[in-house]
C-alpha cells in the first residue's frame, strides 16, 4: 500500500517538548489516521519498533499514546542495542597476502566476548584460519589457495548480558592475483571489432596499461579499447597472442591476450578449451580430423608451456594465465588445415575434488511417517559417498529433493516459516528445508552415519500436509562440471528412492483439553461446586489455564497462536478479529456489573510474552477500562502455555440512559458481545481451532471446537 506526506499547511507536526533530566524527552511522533485504527492492534503497531531509521542505526521508541480522534504515539528515535555489525563487511584479498584483523560492533561500538569461524563455500579446505578470540583472519597460501578464487563467510557470534544471541556474517574473497581483468581470453580477427577489457586491483591504486604491439589500446582509468590491426600483413604469423597487460602502484600485474587470426581456423582441436590447468600438468590434444599418414602436423605454442605429438605441459610459473597451443598441417610444406585450443594456466595446484560416486542414499534418522499438518518436521540424511574428495559445501548446498513421478523439486519452505501454512483453498503438500525447527519431530531413534565410511552427510527436513504416500529422491549439481546427480541413478542403489507417508492428526475432541481456573485476585476463592462465591465478591480476577493431552494420554505444549479473521462487509477486505470478549450481568441498560476477557500465552519466539496480559484494542481504548486493567501478568507463565485471563469490574455501564445523556454507555464495547475464536498450534504441529464463550454461565467461559 502506498502513502504520503502531509503538508505543513494543513496538518500539525506533534513534537511534544517536554524535558527530562535537561534532555527533550520526544524526538519523533508516530501518528495513525482515524480511518485505521481499527485494523491496527499492538501487534501491528510493534512493527515499527523493528524499522531501523536513517543515521546510526535508531529505532522507534513508544513512550506515550492518546486518541484525541487520530492515533498518535510519541516516543523517541534511540540506537538499535540489537544491530551487531561486521569490519570490514565485504573485502577481497591476494592468497599468501598479510592477516585481516577483524571487529566486531554493537551500537557501533567495539564489543569483547565474540567468537569467529569461517568456512570457505566452494572449496575443502581453502578457508584459511581466524582466530577465535582475536578475530585476526590468515588468508591460505598463494600454492594452496586450490581454486582461481574463493568465497568465505566470516562469521561473529555473541550473546549480549541479557542473553540474547547474535550472528552475523560478512563475505571475505580470497584470490590468487591481487588483480583481474576481463575478459581473459578473446578471439579476433584482423580488422575485427573493438575489445572493451575492465581491470579491477585490490589496491585501488592507479593503473598503467602497456602498449600492444599489434594493434592500438585507448585507454580510461581502468578501462581500455583494444582495436585490432586492420592490416593483414603486419601480422608475422596467421596467429599471433597479443598480451593486453596491466600494473597497479603496488607493482601487481595481470594479463589477458586477445588471439589475432588472419583467418579462421580450418580443423578443431580436441579440447578446445581446457580450464585451469595446474603447474607442470599436462593435457592430451588431438586433431579430430583424419587425414592421410603424409599429412605432416606440427604443433607450437603460443605463450608458456611446451608441446609434444600433442600433449602439452604447463609451464611450472607463468606470468600469462593463458597458452595457444596451435596444430599446422602440412601436404608437402603447403599449409592445409589449422587449428588451435585455449589453455587456461593455473599459478595453483587445483584442489582435489570427487572423481565419481560411490555410494548416493536417502535415509530417515527417525522413521518414514510423519504427521501431515504441515508443521512436524522429518529428519531425513543425505549420504554420499565418493572416490577423491568430498563434496565442496557450495555442491553440498545444491541438494535438494525431486519427486520421483514428475522429476518436480520440492518446493522450500519459505523463509522465516516454521512449515506449511493452513490453507485449504491452495494447499501446498510437501516442502522441505535444511533449517530445524521448534516443533517435536516423530518418535524414533536417531540413525547415526557409520564412522568408519568417509561420507558427505547432508540433513534435510520435510513437512507435509498430504495424505498420500510420496515417493523421493535427492539431486544435487556440480556446477564445475555443468553436471546434475541423482540418489536415484548414479550406482543406481535402490536405497536412493525414499517412501514417506503422511499420517493425520489426531481428531480433535473435548475430553482431551482441560480449561481449569485459577482465583488470582484477593477476594473469595470461586468455588467449583456453585457460583456462590461469585455473587459475594464481584470484583474478581480469574486465570483459566488451557492445557492438552494427545489423545488424552501424551501431554503437549503450545508452540503457536493466531486469531482467525473475521468476515466484513461484501466487498470490504477481512477484518481484525477479535481477541477479547464481554458480557454484562443483565440486559439492562443500568447494568454496571461486567465481565471482560484478555489472554496469555508464553510464545517461545516473542520475548516478554511470559509476563503479559493482552487486551482487544477496544478494551484498552474505553473509557472505563482503559486505565483499570493491568497487562503485566501476576505471574510468569511458562513456556509454551496458554490461559484466558477473566476480569470482573462493577463500574462500566452498560447503556446511556434513554431520558439522561449524561448518564453514558459504552457502546464501544459492544462489538466484543461475542465468542473468541483462537488456533492453537501444539508443539507437534497439530492445529486446534477453539472457541471461547460465555453461555449459560456469565461467571464461567466455556471451550467449543471452531468447525472451520
Amino acid at each position: 500500500m502506498g502513502g504520503d506526506i502531509p503538508s505543513k499547511d494543513h496538518f500539525p507536526y506533534l513534537i511534544a517538548d517536554d524535558m527530562e533530566n535537561g534532555v527533550k524527552k520526544y524526538s519523533a511522533t508516530m501518528v495513525l489516521a482515524k480511518e485505521f485504527i481499527e485494523r491496527s492492534d499492538d501487534d501491528k503497531l510493534e512493527l515499527i519498533r523493528s524499522v531501523l531509521f536513517p543515521g546510526q542505526k535508531n529505532v522507534f521508541v513508544e513512550h506515550s499514546r492518546h486518541i484525541p480522534h487520530d492515533l498518535v504515539i510519541f516516543g523517541s528515535l534511540d540506537p538499535s542495542k540489537t544491530s551487531l555489525t561486521i569490519e570490514p563487511a565485504v573485502y577481497s584479498l591476494k592468497a599468501g597476502g598479510q592477516p585481516l584483523s577483524y571487529k566486531a560492533l554493537l551500537n557501533n561500538l567495539p564489543v569483547d566476548g565474540v567468537s569467529w569461524s569461517v568456512k570457505s563455500l566452494n572449496t575443502n579446505t581453502s578457508s584459511g584460519m581466524i582466530d577465535s578470540v582475536s578475530g585476526v583472519y590468515q588468508p591460505v597460501s598463494a600454492e594452496l589457495i586450490g581454486k582461481q578464487s574463493v568465497r568465505n563467510i566470516v562469521t561473529a557470534a555473541y550473546t549480549d548480558t541479557s542473553g540474547q544471541k547474535h550472528r552475523v556474517s560478512a563475505l571475505l574473497l580470497v584470490t590468487t592475483e591481487a588483480m583481474t581483468l576481463s575478459p581473459g581470453y578473446v578471439p579476433r580477427s584482423v580488422g575485427g571489432a573493438p575489445v572493451t577489457f575492465v581491470a579491477t586491483a585490490l589496491s585501488s591504486s592507479t593503473l598503467t596499461w602497456s602498449v600492444p604491439a599489434h594493434g592500438t589500446l585507448s585507454v580510461n582509468g581502468n578501462t581500455a579499447i583494444y582495436t585490432p590491426p586492420a592490416d593483414p600483413q603486419s601480422l608475422p604469423e596467421h596467429f599471433v597472442v597479443q598480451p593486453i597487460e596491466v600494473k597497479d602502484g603496488a607493482g601487481e600485474t595481470v594479463q589477458a591476450c586477445v588471439l589475432l587470426t588472419k583467418f579462421a581456423a580450418s580443423t578443431t582441436i580436441e579440447p578446445p578449451f581446457v580450464s585451469a590447468l595446474a603447474p607442470s600438468a599436462t593435457v592430451d590434444l588431438k586433431v579430430t580430423e583424419t587425414l592421410p599418414p603424409e599429412f605432416e602436423r606440427r604443433w607450437d605454442v603460443l605463450g608458456g608451456g611446451t608441446v609434444k605429438d600433442g600433449t602439452f605441459t604447463a609451464p611450472g610459473k607463468s606470468s600469462s594465465l593463458y597458452s595457444v597451443v596451435k596444430c599446422d598441417i602440412y601436404w608437402n610444406e603447403l599449409l592445409v588445415r589449422t587449428g588451435y585450443s585455449i589453455i587456461q594456466l593455473a599459478n595453483f595446484t587445483p584442489e582435489p575434488r570427487f572423481e565419481e560416486i560411490k555410494s548416493f542414499i536417502l535415509v530417515a534418522l527417525r522413521q518414514n511417517k510423519l504427521y501431515g499438518n504441515g508443521y512436524q518436521q522429518l529428519p531425513l540424511e543425505a549420504r554420499i559417498e565418493t572416490l577423491g574428495a568430498k563434496l565442496t559445501p557450495e555442491q553440498a548446498a545444491s541438494l535438494r529433493l525431486y519427486y520421483v513421478d514428475s522429476d518436480q523439486v520440492v518446493p522450500d519452505v519459505p523463509s522465516l516459516q516454521d512449515g506449511i501454512p493452513y490453507d485449504p483453498d491452495m494447499p501446498v503438500l510437501w516442502s522441505q528445508t535444511r533449517i530445524e525447527s521448534r516443533f517435536r519431530p516423530p518418535a524414533g531413534r536417531l540413525d547415526d552415519a557409520p564412522a568408519d565410511i568417509p561420507k558427505t552427510n547432508i540433513p534435510l527436513f520435510v513437512v507435509s500436509r498430504s495424505t498420500q504416500v510420496k515417493r523421493f529422491y535427492a539431486g544435487f549439481f556440480d556446477e564445475e562440471l555443468d553436471k546434475f546427480y541423482r540418489s536415484d541413478i548414479h550406482t543406481g542403489h535402490p536405497d536412493g528412492i525414499i517412501t514417506l507417508e503422511p499420517q493425520n492428526s489426531p481428531i480433535i475432541d473435548l475430553k482431551d483439553y482441560t480449561f481449569e481456573r485459577r482465583r488470582i485476585s484477593d477476594e473469595g476463592t470461586g468455588s467449583e461446586e456453585n457460583d456462590d462465591d461469585f455473587d459475594l465478591y464481584l470484583t474478581t480476577i480469574d486465570y483459566w489455564d488451557l492445557t492438552y493431552k494427545r489423545e488424552g494420554s501424551v501431554s503437549l505444549n503450545f508452540a503457536a497462536l493466531e486469531f482467525p479473521g473475521v468476515p466484513g462487509l461484501p466487498g470490504a477486505p477481512r477484518k481484525d478479529p477479535f481477541i477479547s470478549t464481554v458480557r454484562w450481568e443483565s440486559t439492562f441498560h443500568n447494568e454496571q456489573l461486567i465481565t471482560f476477557t484478555g489472554y496469555a500465552f508464553n510464545n517461545p519466539k516473542a520475548p516478554h510474552d511470559h509476563e503479559l496480559m493482552k487486551f482487544d484494542s477496544i478494551i484498552k481504548n474505553n473509557k472505563a477500562l482503559k486505565d483499570h486493567f493491568d497487562p503485566m501478568l501476576a505471574e510468569e507463565l511458562a513456556e509454551g502455555r496458554f490461559l484466558i485471563g477473566v476480569f470482573r469490574r462493577t463500574d462500566v455501564r452498560q447503556a446511556t440512559h434513554p431520558d439522561d445523556p449524561s448518564k453514558v454507555g459504552n457502546a464501544d464495547l459492544y462489538p466484543l458481545k461475542k465468542e473468541v475464536n483462537l488456533i492453537l498450534t501444539d508443539i507437534e504441529g497439530h492445529r486446534h481451532p477453539l472457541t471461547v464463550e460465555f453461555t449459560t454461565n456469565r461467571n464461567r467461559p466455556a471451550l467449543k471446537i471452531l468447525r472451520e
